[in-house]
Parts: structure tokens; sequence; C-alpha cells
């Protein structure tokens, strides 16, 4: 959002700030961060180390919390990790054998156990309580077994059968490093749902929680600093094809190419052989100036019926990541680039349709607690005699399921839920502590080969004038279920890209009104965009002579019966 000059709308920072401060969006990225190990990799790899790219920032997540919870989350599993190495290998050294036998034990019993648990009636024992059961019988059976592998390997020398199978205190103590790895692998579980419990419920959130402190402020900071400003600007440089990174998936829009003729008494065709000027950017200025009525100021809701109290408007430039070389933007090429244009710079994208910068009004409706928002990106430019409008929609969340599940806990854990807990760590012990030392060598060398990739993308981007500074990944992205989880949010969707559609034309209308510019076009593209907004999810809908669904059918008398659609205009409004 532009902050200064001519264009400067200081309310729009402010709401800006309040939407992405302690938005459901934010926590549940948080909870992410916390359950999926690749997540939080990829927000720390891909979004805080990769320091060349710019950063794709969606309305309502504060960007540097989810990142401090990654890194964070992180830090935590790391140290699980070495501690399972350490331990792994301990073991191994100490009694090779008898380590696979019991930890091979161990994960087939916890592999019958999830099997089982699957395979539950309603009236039957609790899971948890099955799987201890199989386990316990399943582990003493391994045990026994392996007690008579023992005894048959009793005629090998002493020191290798010592070493193989270990003697009685070799054996207890692996016993005891084997219970020591679950151990470590049930306190990382408890350490997570403690913070989660503490920290991410929408009763107790705190952006500046005590675990998601900055880790390696030295490293990190100014990186964390520049995100930062990224949330505030109005620049979003994008890789690849698509430029809405970070606001969403795409939800059907419309454009078209006007003839800018001068208006007539309705008599008469317009005359071809003349036009009206358009001036983009007094177009782009009236249909913001219309949009801000809506929005709630200083506490206090527009007096238009209409009102969207959380609408949020916005300058929205589009560039490619590889179209930079040789603009403010860019003034070293080992930098990340800026996010920022000026007013000045703002007005010249309006007038410049054919550039690399492409400039948009963006109007945003979170709902749902921030969790969804509807986007609608309004495009100006003029070709000629021709005005193109172009109208993008977009829609971002909601957050996967998943991590809603924070929203089901109480401030402390059950007995039944510690039980579960302790279980669900005897299931999953063997697996992690067969791949800490892989992990664990593999954070090491990545951190090396990560530092090492920076330094050679940074000669790359010295010495290649096309390279590609863009965003390449969002955090919603990467947690946007697939479909929504609550009828109500399609339409509240529907409803606030609807409301904002029907403004802006009607804004546009009365501007072309204004100016004496034929819209007699317009009108009939006006009318063809709201009757094709219908959403047809079972039976038969028909508006004007548009019928859909299954063998549905329109004609023009039904369509006449049907209703009247009016233009919105300024005086008019739009009945059915």
């Amino acid at each position: 959002m532009s902050t200064n000059g001519e264009l400067a709308h200081p309310d729009e920072f402010q709401r800006a700030a309040v939407l992405r401060s302690g938005s459901d969006a934010t926590r549940y990225l948080c909870v992410a961060a916390h359950l999926d190990d690749g997540f939080a990799d990829t927000v720390v790899d891909r979004i805080l180390l990769d320091e060349l790219r710019a950063v794709a920032c969606p309305v309502t997540v504060n960007l540097p919390v989810v990142i401090r919870h990654a890194l964070a989350a992180r830090r935590q599993r790391r140290g699980r990790d070495a501690a399972l190495a350490g331990l792994l290998i301990l073991t191994v050294l100490l009694a090779p054998i008898w380590t696979l036998l019991l930890l091979g034990i161990a994960s087939g019993s916890a592999g019958m156990g999830r099997r089982l648990g699957r395979e539950d009636k309603p009236d039957a024992l609790s899971v948890s309580g099955k799987r201890v059961a199989v386990m316990a019988v399943t582990m003493t059976s391994g045990l026994l077994l392996a007690v008579l592998v023992r005894q048959g390997f009793a005629g090998l020398s002493g020191g290798v059968s010592s070493w193989l199978f270990g003697t009685g205190l070799t054996v207890f103590l692996t016993l005891c490093l084997v219970a020591a790895m679950y151990g470590v692998v049930a306190a990382d579980l408890l350490r997570k749902r403690q913070v989660i419990m503490r920290q991410l419920r929408r009763s107790v959130f705190d952006e500046n929680a005590s675990a998601a402190e900055e880790a390696r402020p030295r490293e990190v900071g100014a990186r964390l600093d520049q995100i930062r400003t990224a949330e505030q600007g109005n620049v979003s440089a994008y890789a690849d094809y698509n430029p809405f990174l970070g606001f969403g998936g795409e939800v059907a829009g419309w454009s078209f190419a006007l003839p800018l003729y001068p208006a007539t008494d309705g008599l008469r065709e317009p005359d071809s052989e003349r036009s009206v000027h358009v001036e983009p950017w007094d177009l782009y200025q009236y249909v913001r100036s219309r949009l801000s009525r809506l929005q709630e100021v200083d506490g206090t809701a527009a007096e238009d019926p209409d009102r969207l109290p959380h609408l949020l408007l916005e300058w929205r430039v589009f560039v490619s990541g590889r179209a930079l070389t040789g603009h403010r933007l860019l003034p070293r090429r080992d930098r990340a680039p800026g996010v920022q244009l000026t007013p000045e710079e703002i007005r010249h994208a309006a007038g410049d349709g054919r550039g690399a910068y492409r400039l948009y009004l963006g109007a945003h409706i979170p709902s749902w607690a921030g969790e969804i928002t509807a986007s609608t990106f309004l495009h100006v430019s003029t070709e000629g005699r021709m005005l193109y409008l172009r109208c993008d929609r977009r829609v971002c969340g909601p957050i996967d399921r998943r991590y809603h599940e924070v929203d089901r806990l109480a401030g402390g854990m059950t007995a039944g839920q510690r039980f579960a807990l302790l279980v669900q760590a005897a299931s999953e012990f063997v697996g992690m502590a067969f791949a800490a030392p892989g992990r664990t060598v593999g954070s090491w060398t990545g951190d090396y080969n990560r530092a090492k990739r920076l330094e050679r993308l940074r000669d790359e981007a010295v010495e290649d004038q096309a390279f590609d500074y863009g965003a390449q990944v969002s955090v919603t992205g990467m947690a946007t279920d697939s479909r929504y989880q609550n009828f109500f949010q399609t339409v509240d969707v529907d409803k606030h890209l609807s409301i904002v559609q029907r403004h802006v034309l009607a804004a546009i209308l009365d501007y072309l009104d204004d100016h004496g510019i034929d819209t007699t076009e317009f009108r009939n593209r006006q009318l063809t965009i709201l009757n094709n907004g219908v959403v047809q999810t079972g039976g038969v809908s028909m508006v004007g002579a548009q019928a859909v669904g299954l063998g549905a059918q329109a004609n023009m008398a039904a369509a006449a019966g049907h209703g009247k659609v009016q233009m919105a205009g300024r005086d008019q409004k739009v009945a059915q």
C-alpha cells in the first residue's frame, strides 16, 4: 500500500495492519509450522533464506510471525533428531543385533496396532488401548524369539557373540537407550502440543509469544525486516506465469475492449469517425473514490447502505521478476528488489498498458476471521480509440482442515489425551530414530549447501540480466484446503465478489456517462457479466435467456417474464 505523496492513504496501511494482526490465517499457518516439517522447511528455506527473491505477502497473514514459528519448530526438530541419532548410534555400538531386534519388534507392533485401530468397531475397546495391548504382546513374543536366537549363536566365539548380542549389562543398557529414544519422541510431541495449546488457540494467540522469538537474529534479522517492508509495499515481483501469487486461486473474471465513441441522443448511431479521450489514471481514481465510500473510516462505517467495513483498497503493480534490470527497484543485482513505487511511478504505470509493469486497483474483503479473502483486481488501459478493462478475481483460503484441530483443544490435556500422545510416540519413534542420522547430517550439509547456493545465485544474478527475482512460493498456497469447509464460506465469497463487481461496473458506467462516451455497448457487456455470475450447484436456474442445469431450456418469452435487469448506474438499481 502506498503511504506517501498524493496517492497516500494512511488509513489503508493501518487497516492492512489490523487485518493481519491476530488473524486466523496467521494462527493456522503457525500451527502448520509445528505440525508439518515440510511446510516449516519450505518457509525457512524458500522464503526466509532465499534472500534474492521477492516475497508474496497474503493480505491477512502476518508473515514474519509464521516465519518465526517455523524457525522455532525447525530448531526443536533438529534438537530431537540429534538426540535420536546419538542414541541410535550408541545402541548399535553396544549390541547391534539386539538394537535391530528391539527396534524391529517395536516397529512391527506399532504397525499392527495402527492396522487394528483402523478396524475398530464403535463398541470395541479404544484405539489407544488396543494398540498398547497389541504392542505389548508382540514385543514380548519378539523378545522370547530373540532369546532363542541368542542361544542358537552360543557356539560363536565369545568376543563376537558378546558384541553381536551383548552381555546382560549391555542388553539392559540397550533397553534403556531404546526407552530413551521413545522418551525423546514423546517429549517432542508433548512440547509441540503445549506450544499449540498455550500460544496458538484463538483465546490466547499472541503474535509476540515466547516460542516465536526470532532465532539467529544476526543472520535472519535483516531479511525479516525486508519482509515486513514488503507487507507495506505496492509491488509484486512474480516468477514464472502467475502474477497473483499469494492472493489465492482464480475465480472467473472478465475483460473486454470498449470503443470510445461520443454519446448521442439515442436517435442516431454513434459516430465511429470521432472518439473521446480517456485518461486511465482518471478512471482508476474515480473507481477507487467510489469504492472508498464503502469502507469504514476511523471506526465508523460509511453511510452507504452497501458498505463493506473490512474492505481494503490498494494500488498493486505486478512485474515479472525477469524484467527488473535497470529499474530503480533493483539498485543492486545481488540483493532482493524493492517493493515500493512512488506516486509518480504509479501514475506512469497507469498510462502504460503495454509495459512490463502493470497497474491494478485491488479490492480485498477478508472474512471468517481473516482465513478467507476475496480479492478483485481491476486493470484499465487504452489502445488507440479503445478502452480495455480487465477484472481478475482471486480467493485465498480456507486453510487446510488439519490445522483447525487447534480449535478443539482446551487449556490443558486430559489423562486420555496424554495416553493417546504416548501411544502416538510409541508408533512413531522407531521410524524417527532410523531417519534421525540422515536428517541430522542433512541439516548440517544443507546449511553449508544453502550458503554455497546463495553465493552462486548472487554471482548468477550479477551476470544474468534476466535473472528471475520473482517470488516463487506462497505460505497460503502451501496450506490451502482442496475444498471449502463450510457452505457459508462459499456464500460469503460470492457475496463479496459480486458486491465489489457491481460497484466497479456502476462506477465505470457513471464515469463514461460523465465524459460523454457512448455506453450502449458497455451496458450490454455489463448485463452479460452480471447474468453470467450465476453459480449452478444443482437443479435448473434461468437468467434472462440463459438456462443452466441438466435438461434446462430457455426462450425469450420465458426470459421476458422471468425478471427485469436494470443497469447499476448512479441513479439506477439492479432488480430481478
